[in-house]
């Protein structure tokens, strides 16, 4: 059923804008849902002039290194591990501080097919590492049949508690009009999102193990 709702959910149109870095917060963040230390929240922000939109935030702890998190971001193997949305992964143009990566959503032949290629840049700095992702839609050749989205942006703060630990936060934007009511497209993404960290947590504090063993 999740594959349904994320065909609907981007089956949209996205405005005429720049970037989805121009917003402004219009609402304060409100929880949605939250499990075994991983929470989900929303606030409502305004893209340009003209677009109403949610901004997406997740926040969780994993016992790893902000090092050990972020290889399981920009290697395609361990992205397929923890993304349940995508059936594809490839990760290019890949050197210490910078990737791109193109991924094929999960989505039923009966709908359009949907792929996202995104631009990421690491900012390290003495207390945290910051990942920042933005679509990169021109990177590849467009497939026939497959839409691409061209809105997307995300950031990604991984910030150590102590030597085990780092607190995880994620903030993303993907523009677009609800074709189904939104209470309704929640009830399915979100259970779906919370599954995806907590496996991108357990991927990640396995490797950890597993590097700490070697």
């Amino acid at each position: 059923m999740y594959k349904i709702i994320i065909a609907f959910y981007l089956l949209v149109a996205t405005a005429n804008f720049s970037t989805a870095q121009d917003f402004v917060p219009i609402g304060k963040w409100k929880t949605a849902k939250s499990s075994k230390g991983t929470k989900l929240m929303y606030r409502w922000i305004m893209l340009g002039d003209t677009l109403k939109t949610r901004q997406l935030k997740v926040t969780t702890t994993i016992t790893a290194s902000p090092e050990e998190i972020l290889k399981m971001l920009n290697d395609s193997e361990k992205l397929m591990a923890w993304k349940p949305e995508i059936k594809e992964a490839q990760v290019m143009d890949k050197d210490s501080m910078k990737w791109t990566s193109y991924m094929i959503f999960d989505i039923p032949s009966l709908f359009p097919q949907q792929d996202l290629i995104v631009s990421y840049k690491v900012e390290s700095k003495e207390d945290s590492l910051t990942i920042i992702g933005e679509s990169f839609p021109n990177r590849l050749e467009e497939i026939k049949g497959v839409n691409r989205q061209k809105i997307y942006y995300d950031k990604w703060i991984l910030r150590p508690i102590n030597e085990h630990s780092s607190k995880l936060t994620y903030t993303s934007i993907a523009p677009g009009k609800p074709i189904m009511p939104r209470f309704i497209q929640d009830k399915f993404l979100q259970p779906m999102i919370i599954s995806s960290f907590a496996m991108l947590k357990n991927k990640s504090e396995e490797n950890n193990s597993l590097d700490s063993s070697s």
